[in-house]
């Protein structure tokens, strides 16, 4: 089944809400809102700790290849690793926590000695049952689960029934062997289950994907100062046009893309009223401009044009001079005001707040 079909994908609808389960694990198909705790009611976050690892230990999830020295090394690397974060050995601690995590992906890997599919799927399905199992429990009890992301499910849960909510939790670890850890929001304000800010109650604030402010180069840059802008609206109260505005560093307006090798990235311009091209580097840098050209990536055998930004001008800024002004940059900040108020607009639901 494995090898004919490597991408498990089926949606279960409960409760109003969109699960999707996948080879890689389980979430909710979450739609843009923003939720706020109450005086009657907390947004409490529970995740399962170290699922995979847990996963593959008490349900003696094997490689057939290997045997039970496999699962006693494997516990013995953890204790080392729970012993080190104790003692405060942050370098220690930190390095088997890759080791650990990363023996799930291993199984999964063909060119890997730990592989064995039969123990990824093992590890994959069954998490995803048991986080189904929880949020059954929950619903059936009254439970509002607004959101679930492959280890973690976020609850509605008034004070009232707060003890219900624990027993319910308390129970599932008891059965399933294990652990939760407990975090309450303030405000938990999302685009969809990958971009979100999640501000607790003790004030330290989670965001991930659009609203996340630290650049993670693997993934590339695109528009740094959107992600900020949002941020300062969402957390401080800040308009988007205050936090563009007032931005004077040319690079947080940019995105970095690389292309693979089917592609060739192309700057349309014209030139004494004729349009011409030129091929550019596989990794570009630009930023949406008054005054600037059109960029494409294309296909090498089909010749397709893919506009990197539909509907404006862009302009490439492979090479950075580091006393050009701000001014001279030409940047069309419009473009990236109302990039930022279609995503407000989508959480916000103004048209709802009339009624």
């Amino acid at each position: 089944y494995y090898k004919d079909q490597p991408f498990i994908r089926r949606n279960i609808t409960y409760n109003g809400v969109v699960y999707k389960l996948g080879f890689g694990g389980l979430h909710s198909d979450d739609k843009p809102g923003s939720f706020e705790a109450s005086e009657t009611e907390d947004i409490i976050d529970c995740d399962i700790s170290s699922m995979y690892p847990n996963l593959i230990i008490n349900y003696n999830f094997v490689p057939a290849h290997l045997g039970s020295a496999f699962t006693e090394l494997y516990k013995e690397i953890i204790e080392r690793r729970l012993h080190a974060k104790h003692t405060g050995n942050i370098n220690e601690s930190d390095t088997l926590k890759i080791t650990i995590n990363s023996v799930f992906g291993k199984t999964g890997n063909e060119n890997h000695w730990l592989y064995d599919p039969l123990v990824t799927l093992r590890t994959t399905i069954n998490g995803q049952l048991f986080m189904l199992m929880l949020i059954e429990r929950l619903t059936l009890s009254g439970f509002k689960v607004i959101s679930a992301n492959t280890d973690g499910i976020i609850t509605i849960v008034p004070k009232d029934k707060r003890e219900l909510y624990d027993e319910i939790c308390r129970k599932w670890c008891e059965e399933t062997m294990f652990e939760l850890e407990f975090t309450e929001y303030k405000r938990y304000i999302r685009k969809d289950v990958n971009n979100y800010i999640a501000i607790h109650k003790s004030g330290k604030i989670k965001t991930k994907g659009d609203f996340t402010l630290t650049l993670d180069l693997e993934k590339g840059v695109d528009k740094p100062i959107v992600s900020k802008a949002l941020y300062d609206y969402f957390v401080y109260g800040t308009k988007p046009e205050d936090t563009i505005n007032n931005c004077r560093d040319i690079l947080q307006f940019c995105t970095a893309k690389k292309i693979d090798a089917k592609f060739n990235n192309y700057i349309f311009y014209i030139d004494n009223y004729e349009l011409k091209s030129k091929q550019l580097q596989d990794t570009v840098r630009f930023y949406v401009s008054k005054n600037g050209d059109q960029l494409y990536k294309v296909d090498k055998k089909t010749g397709d044009k893919i506009n990197y930004c539909v509907g404006f001008n862009v302009t490439v800024l492979n090479d950075l001079v580091s006393d050009t002004k701000f001014e001279d940059y030409n940047v069309n900040l419009n473009y990236y005001i109302a990039e930022c108020y279609k995503v407000i607009n989508q959480i916000e639901d103004k048209q709802l707040k009339l009624f």
